[in-house]
């Protein structure tokens, strides 16, 4: 008795699954928000009457603001390829809405972040608890000489400062924001390290200088999360300038 013939596989029917439409991990969604941060950016000084990102009615003939208006709509439309899964349409649409609002002079990121959505789903508000200095200090103690100060220059002002304030002994701390404008402190997070400090202020740099302090606390929260960089065991070259 012969064997019976192995069917061909290629031949079998197939089940066409679903597609998986699964949220964005958080990650994505912030990378999503560095990106239109990067893309407000750009679109700073640029005059957003004429031309627009759909089509120009007044010629211009300098090159830099067309080199400038492709770079913001690049970042964009990399934000909306991020944000596509969640929002179930096309990335070309939620790029849109971003430059929509660009041009229409809208400048907070958050805001930005909520027109990608199409609606008030993408936003997360959070309030800052504001209080002055003796009821700052009254909750969280007196300032310390190891502060570690992140710059004057965070918020929609750029005259915001971010300050690590480290425990007795510890490399980890509170986080707060300090506004010159009503001589207010905010907390923002605490048992923080010096070291997502330092690395979230490092990428700030690259995102935002401005960015606003909730964001950047965020972002020190994203980088806390991350594993600590193994030492090398061999040391660094050092480069020796002539």
């Amino acid at each position: 008795m012969s064997p019976k013939p192995i069917p061909d596989p290629r031949s079998l029917p197939t089940t066409p699954s679903s597609p998986n439409r699964a949220q964005p991990t958080a990650q994505a969604s912030h990378v999503a928000h560095d990106l239109i941060a990067l893309s407000r950016n750009t679109s700073r000084g640029l005059d957003h009457g004429t031309p627009n990102s759909s089509g120009a009615s007044v010629e211009i003939a300098d090159p830099d603001y067309w080199y400038r208006l492709g770079q913001r709509n690049a970042y964009a439309q990399a934000a909306g390829l991020l944000l596509a899964p969640a929002v179930a349409e096309d990335a070309f649409i939620i790029a849109e809405r971003i430059t929509t609002q660009l041009d229409a002079g809208v400048n907070d990121v958050d805001e930005l972040h909520s027109a990608a959505y199409g609606n008030e789903s993408g936003r997360r508000p959070q309030a800052l608890e504001w209080l002055g200095p003796h009821a700052f200090k009254a909750r969280y103690g007196p300032s310390s000489l190891d502060e570690l100060h992140c710059g004057m220059r965070w918020g929609d002002h750029a005259d915001q400062r971010i300050t690590l304030r480290p425990d007795d002994g510890s490399d980890r701390g509170l986080l707060f924001v300090y506004d010159p404008t009503w001589d207010e402190y905010a907390l923002l997070a605490t048992d923080v390290s010096v070291r997502a400090v330092h690395t979230a202020l490092r990428d700030a740099t690259q995102i935002d200088v401005h960015m606003d302090p909730l964001r950047f606390a965020a972002l020190v929260r994203d980088r806390a999360a991350e594993p600590e960089p193994v030492p090398s065991a061999t040391p660094p070259a050092i480069e020796v300038q002539l």
